[in-house]
């Protein structure tokens, strides 16, 4: 997977859990929420651009503008927000997902997002209805643009790039709208920053990176400070950025979000280069060229109107309004050519801010006229190529690439693909089928880029130019032209192995989305089941536990090249010596591995929040599939648990919730109303810490278990007899319910009904070293409990010997050891027991693991160990140690082994069997 894209999924996964979380706030109104809520939307919008993840995008853009027209009440609230909130971020994860699952970018069908948009849509049509009424007459957006405006843009924009500003630029706006700034267009951003910018964590210089080089036409920097001061404290911003650069809203919104408050935006005009602070300093050189001015204007003489302007710009003083308009107009005129009136308008202009009167234009003159010869190949681009007649080269111009790297038969069907495609997009009709030959296709491609470029020439040349360019220089201006302005900067990818990747890297992604995307041919599923990636592949190490390795590997570096030492010194007179050396080393790495232990397994911890951050969607979606108002609460995703563990407990808690929703909150409003409570269903699940065991815990204030009906169902089914039923206590009837193919509901639906989700919970957390505990009441409510251990992956044994092999039991299953005569043991049905401290404790002589004369011995060893509902006594042959253990499971025929749980290694290399308590008195 892209890193750039795997990096983006695990902070949408952030952002998402956050507007998950905290969408419930909107309906209070606060305004920190409403912000809170719209910079995650933002930032994930901004993200999922960046990647490609289009789709993503557009719903993302719906739900950002339905939040800020909200935050800037420009609408009223309505609950139904929530709701398509909520839908179209549920319907973003689930892209999430399968571009995670996929391990590329997943693109829905056009009629599907706008599906999702749709609600959102229809609540945006008020904002825009009452700023039809002229209610809100703001852009849409967070940048400060300023429109009607005398500020001195002019003296912000360096002269030297005047040329390649002005030739994208027209000479007045018409009209700046919501589309005007919705597309491209070239803006001035004047970004003057607080000083202490930077140590809110913002980058500016990264920030305008973000814009893209080929964007950015011109960058001011002016230092509000002296060298020195900023010496002080160079963390202090004291830099003022002017940059004129070619984009649109929301590329600026979501490369600038950080810094958008400082910066003030101006839609750009020939016009508007001309605007200066500058006072003027009229002399009577300025009146004597005046009067030149005029004349050659009235004649127009623009031939000779160059001469004069560069002879009066030598003495006039360079500080004055004069002398910069004049310098301006040098570089502003012959970067364009314009039609008769529109260069006349452009002159008049000049000599409207300079305040030089009486200047008029005959009717009938040259179609295009030039100020200086030196200037007259760039006369002939009158008509650039169109965005997409440019990106329709490019991506030609890639095809070719790809042919010359590889000619075969599925390169050449992929090259007449796409290039199909792009003569489509522009409408341009031209015949790739039926070509199998490399060269035959490279001379077709060769001929359609001639062909889009050719209706471009062919526009220029309908421009009359003046006498002064000849016949071949005109040639060669207008092939100079189109080299340069279709380049794209392409060229320093002459040595790369073009394909479609790069092609999308270096084209526009609105230009090259119509033409190469991937379509999601078949949706994810919408039946909610819980089963998400939202669990990480990756886990994020913060540098402080990376350093603390780091040193403790250093010391085991030490330690391993002290042993050499110890070995040479090795004599006979030395034995006793040299074990005491090794044994005070043993105890150092033994404090070392420990260490080690505890950061490895830190590591390997993952906030809960990770899996609790899909259920709100699995509710949502179950309740409304069961017409149940729900209320959802969680506590304590912060809670950590070893990654492993958090993996096996995602489905499980999944039944759980489902039980609680189907089975445990009654079926109607109605219902609950009569019981006093809020017609609103209420579910909490939480996690804590509580000492080396975490417990999770879900509730429901539902209508409770029936025993009645579990007991009913247990007889029926054989699982247990009337007596046993007498003999349980009330919590071990309630623990029927964990029983395989037990269920209380009457009928199966896809929800629930079939008896297995319990059961499935409870060998799961049983599975884990974990224990479940059950408490209802009758009308108001069920509290399921998991208690586990941190982790599992190291485990903490009581190694002993049975037959002469080795093995081991977890020891938060042991309560104690002892050791008996055997004598001692009572019988009862045939079956041996063992009185302890006035209890009678049932002991378990596994013939399977035993010597077949045990019973015979004088002594025996016994391991008190805690079963489901009581204790057993496990005989054994020896007590060995404890011992912590890294327990590896069993693999292929022995993966359900009746007796042991996994395996591990012991110092001297042999194998150690963990055993499995509650499978062995099973």
């Amino acid at each position: 997977m892209n890193p750039l894209l795997e990096q983006f999924l695990s902070e949408a996964r952030d952002n998402l859990s956050f507007i998950d979380k905290n969408l419930e706030k909107l309906r209070f109104g606060d305004s920190e929420d409403i912000n809170a809520l719209f910079r995650a939307a933002h930032t994930l919008k901004g993200g999922s651009g960046l990647v490609g993840l289009v789709s993503v995008k557009d719903i993302t853009h719906y739900a950002e503008d339905l939040l800020d027209a909200l935050r800037k009440n420009k609408i009223e609230f309505d609950e139904k927000m929530i709701g398509a909130l909520y839908d179209a971020f549920d319907e973003i994860i689930e892209i999430i997902d399968a571009t995670e699952e996929s391990g590329d970018v997943i693109t829905l069908d056009e009629s599907r997002v706008d599906d999702i948009c749709a609600p959102m849509k229809l609540f945006l049509s008020k904002d825009e209805d009452s700023q039809d009424n002229g209610n809100n007459s703001a852009f849409n957006t967070d940048l400060n643009i300023v429109v009607d405006n005398k500020y001195p843009i002019g003296d912000l924009i360096a002269s030297f790039n005047i040329p390649t500003i002005a030739k994208n630029i027209p000479f007045e706006i018409s009209q700046i709208d919501q589309d005007f700034i919705d597309n491209q267009n070239i803006y001035l951003l004047d970004i003057d920053l607080d000083e202490n910018c930077v140590e809110f964590g913002n980058d500016p210089v990264y920030l305008i990176t973000l814009l893209g080089e080929e964007n950015i036409y011109s960058i001011n920097t002016y230092i509000s400070k002296e060298p020195k001061d900023i010496f002080l404290d160079p963390t202090k911003w004291y830099t003022r950025f002017c940059i004129v650069v070619k984009s649109d809203k929301d590329t600026l919104e979501d490369a600038l979000y950080n810094i958008i408050d400082d910066i003030r935006v101006y839609p750009l005009s020939i016009k508007e280069l001309f605007i200066t602070r500058l006072d003027s300093e009229k002399t009577d050189v300025f009146e004597d060229f005046a009067q030149e001015f005029k004349v050659l204007i009235n004649q127009s003489k623009f031939e000779d109107l160059s001469e004069k302007i560069s002879a009066i710009t030598k003495i006039i003083s360079p500080d004055s309004k004069e002398h910069f308009i004049l310098s301006r107009a040098m570089n502003v005129l012959p970067s364009f050519v314009f039609s008769s009136n529109e260069y006349i308008e452009c002159v008049k202009y000049v000599a409207e801010i300079l305040e030089i009167d009486e200047v008029s234009v005959e009717e009938e003159k040259p179609k295009v006229a030039v100020l200086s010869k030196l200037n007259q190949k760039d006369s002939l681009a009158k008509k650039e190529l169109s965005d997409e007649e440019k990106t329709a080269i490019a991506i030609l111009n890639q095809q070719l690439k790809i042919l010359k790297h590889n000619n075969s038969i599925d390169s050449i069907n992929r090259v007449i693909e796409y290039s199909s495609n792009v003569v489509s997009f522009i409408e341009l009709e031209f015949d790739f089928s039926n070509i199998n030959d490399s060269e035959i296709l490279e001379a077709k491609i060769l001929e359609c880029i001639n062909e889009i470029e050719s209706i471009t020439n062919d526009s220029i040349n309908e421009v009359v130019v003046t006498p002064v360019l000849q016949e071949e220089e005109i040639t060669n201006s207008e092939d100079n032209f189109i080299d340069e302005e279709i380049s794209l900067k392409i060229e320093d990818l002459d040595e790369k192995i073009i394909n479609e990747e790069i092609v999308s890297e270096i084209i526009n992604e609105d230009d090259i989305n119509p033409i190469i995307k991937k379509d999601l041919s078949s949706r994810v599923s919408k039946e909610s089941n819980g089963s998400t990636n939202a669990i990480p592949k990756t886990v994020k190490i913060d540098q402080v536990d990376i350093d603390a390795m780091m040193d403790i590997v250093g010391e085991i570096l030490v330690m391993k090249n002290s042993l050499p030492y110890i070995a040479q010194n090795i004599t006979s007179s030395t034995v006793e010596q040299t074990r005491r050396e090794l044994l005070n080393k043993y105890e150092v790495i033994s404090r070392i591995t420990e260490q080690l232990q505890d950061r490895v397994m830190g590591m390997r911890l993952l906030p809960l929040s990770y899996i609790f951050s899909r259920y709100p969607k699995l509710i949502r979606d179950i309740s409304k599939k069961l017409n149940k108002k729900i209320r959802f609460v969680e506590e304590g995703g912060t809670t950590r648990l070893d990654k492993t563990m958090i993996e096996q407990l995602a489905d499980p808690l999944v039944h759980v919730i489902r039980n609680s929703l189907d089975h445990g909150i009654e079926e109607t409003e109605d219902d609950r109303i009569k019981l006093g409570k809020n017609p609103e269903g209420f579910i909490k699940i939480s996690a804590e810490s509580r000492g080396d065991k975490v417990h999770i815990i879900v509730e429901d204030d539902g209508r409770g278990i029936n025993i009645e009906k579990v007991i009913s169902k247990a007889l029926e089914n054989n699982l247990a007899t009337v007596e046993e039923i007498d003999a349980m206590s009330e919590s071990e009837r309630l623990m029927l319910i964990f029983h395989p193919g037990l269920s209380t509901k009457d009928e199966i639906t896809d929800l629930s009904g079939r008896g297995v989700g319990s059961d499935a919970v409870k060998r799961v957390v049983e599975g884990l070293a974990g224990t479940v505990e059950l408490e209802s009441q009758k009308n108001v409510g069920t509290k399921l409990t998991m208690v586990l251990p941190v982790s599992v992956a190291l485990t903490k044994v009581f190694h002993v010997k049975m037959n002469n092999l080795n093995y081991a039991i977890a020891m938060d299953q042991i309560l104690e050891t002892i050791k008996i005569k055997t004598v001692d043991i009572v019988r009862s049905n045939h079956k041996p027991f063992v009185t302890l401290r006035g209890d009678l404790i049932p002991l378990v002589f596994e013939s399977n693991l035993l010597s077949k004369n045990q019973e015979e011995e004088v002594l025996q060893n016994i391991v008190i160990v805690q079963g489901r509902n009581s204790l057993f006594g496990l005989v054994v042959n020896e007590f060995v140690n404890q011992l912590d253990v890294v327990q590896k499971p069993l693999e292929g025929v022995l993966a359900n082994h009746p007796m042991i749980s996994g395996t591990s290694l012991l110092g001297n290399g042999e194998i150690l069997f963990v055993l499995d308590t509650t499978k062995l008195i099973d």
